[in-house]
């Protein structure tokens, strides 16, 4: 966590939860301010009374400043509880079940209160930081049982919306004054209420619950998702040095350089050039810029994103070169006509392909090892999930050790809720085919809550190219079609 590495990968988190989920509906940024908000004050130690707060009761501005720069794990520990709060409240969305309180209801205190954004399927947040230090979230939500933005369009008017910008501002400043929110049943325009030529659109719950600036928008094309996408993306993966700071460290590392030249022999001046960019590069990969508030949130272990999913990685592209290996081998074979003589040849290929990431687990006790990966795990899956995808499957089950419990459950062969047990329902589990390398050690489980899988590797190419035409079938068979061995992708002629 911190890493460019982990921040690079919440952008491909990001694109699996919208092949999970479809696009999103909302975007919304929250922009706590620490210097004003009586909370933060009241967990930096200041005395006051929050029910009953007079404005003369407050520290001054100045006091204030120096409270919020002495104080960074507090103000860390302050958004951190706003955030969480208001995802739980006013988003209405249970972290610790996966889904939105029943009927987007939230219920706290008591007292049963409706989501003010309605029923929430998932979102994705990102953090970033203020030129002051301060932390604001950007976020994403998918709305329950939503529609395509074509639906939404189609059920609103025939006509495409034609909204004219104002090429003066990039952020289409000063808007134009609306008394109340309409739609042009001509055009098909949305005219939102609008008091003020120079105020973003908010929500007054939010307004009212947060005490800061915000800015909401409703997705209506997958253009703006994608645009959307990279916006809050490039927050956590761009660089965090300044340039001045950047050409800084560049300095140093050129001024060492020459010094240590007559210590370091050069074939040439390639290779003299090629190390004076590598120690260029280590200098600015090293360094980081990052403000007091976010070190302390990453000590306190406070994540630098929010997501109501959880991810679990698939290796597509061992899988595609396993299948591609396999399709080879049938063509060959169909090729010599499955001569003797040639069998020799065909036996000598590699089965050994370079595959996703091969996993060293234990069979029974740590002194037993097997090598197993997600393909093995998939393509021996229990009887029971034969109609199961690939997909379908690292979302919904998981692999997990054999208890004494279950091992005397499939040894009597009973039923699940025969056997005496405290809570709930047990889920559904299954062994996995005999040939399975982890069959007396290991069963299938099905997810309490299902989590959106990572496709990693190369992207899927598009379908209307005709060069990769064979590798988007390969995987989109793969990932959306049951499968146990890969002569089920095959047809009697050798094509897929």
């Amino acid at each position: 966590m911190g890493s460019n590495q982990s921040r690079s990968n919440y952008r491909i988190e990001l694109h699996s939860q919208i092949f999970f989920s479809g696009l999103p509906n909302i975007f919304i940024t929250i922009n706590p301010c620490d210097l004003h908000h009586p909370l933060a004050m009241k967990f930096a130690g200041v005395d006051l009374n929050v029910d009953d707060l007079p404005l003369n009761q407050m520290p001054k501005s100045h006091e204030r400043v120096a409270i919020v720069v002495r104080h960074p794990i507090t103000i860390a520990r302050f958004f951190n509880r706003l955030i969480s709060t208001v995802l739980s409240t006013l988003v209405g969305y249970n972290i610790n079940k996966y889904e939105s309180h029943p009927d987007a209801q939230v219920e706290r205190y008591g007292v049963r209160k409706r989501s003010v954004l309605g029923k929430i399927d998932a979102y994705y947040g990102t953090i970033e930081e203020s030129g002051r230090g301060a932390l604001h979230l950007h976020m994403l939500l998918w709305l329950a049982d939503n529609k395509h933005p074509h639906e939404l369009r189609a059920s609103i008017t025939n006509e495409i919306c034609e909204i004219i910008y104002n090429m003066s501002c990039r952020l289409q400043y000063p808007k134009e004054l609306h008394d109340t929110t309409t739609i042009n049943t001509e055009t098909g325009e949305i005219l939102m209420r609008c008091a003020h030529p120079m105020m973003n659109n908010f929500n007054e719950w939010f307004l009212l619950a947060c005490r800061c600036n915000m800015d909401i928008k409703f997705i209506w094309s997958g253009a703006d998702t994608k645009v959307l996408i990279y916006y809050i993306s490039d927050y956590i993966t761009k660089k965090n040095l300044s340039f001045h700071d950047t050409n800084s460290l560049i300095y140093q590392a050129v001024e060492k350089f020459e010094k240590n030249k007559n210590n370091i022999s050069y074939t040439d001046a390639l290779d003299k050039s090629r190390r004076l960019i590598l120690r260029c590069f280590n200098k600015l990969a090293s360094q980081q810029e990052i403000s007091s508030v976010q070190v302390a949130s990453y000590l306190m272990e406070w994540s630098d994103h929010y997501t109501s999913h959880t991810f679990v990685n698939i290796y597509v592209i061992g899988i595609e070169r396993y299948s591609e290996q396999s399709l080879s081998k049938v063509i060959l074979k169909k090729a010599i006509n499955y001569t003797n003589n040639n069998s020799s040849v065909i036996n000598n290929i590699s089965s050994d392909i370079l595959e996703s990431v091969n996993e060293i687990d234990e069979v029974g006790d740590d002194e037993h090892l097997v090598l197993c990966n997600k393909r093995i795990d998939y393509e021996l899956r229990p009887n029971e999930l034969s109609h199961i995808c690939l997909y379908e499957f690292y979302s919904d089950y998981r692999k997990a050790k054999l208890t004494s419990s279950d091992k005397a459950l499939f040894e009597s062969d009973s039923t699940l809720t025969s056997l005496p047990r405290r809570g709930g329902r047990p889920n559904d589990r299954w062994l996995f085919q005999q040939e399975h390398p982890q069959y007396s050690s290991h069963l299938v489980i099905r997810r309490s809550f299902r989590v959106a899988p990572v496709l990693l590797g190369p992207s899927i190419p598009r379908y209307e190219r005709e060069d990769t035409k064979e590798r988007y079938a390969r995987a989109i068979l793969t990932l959306f079609y049951p499968w146990r061995k890969n002569s089920h992708f095959y047809s009697y002629n050798g094509c897929m």
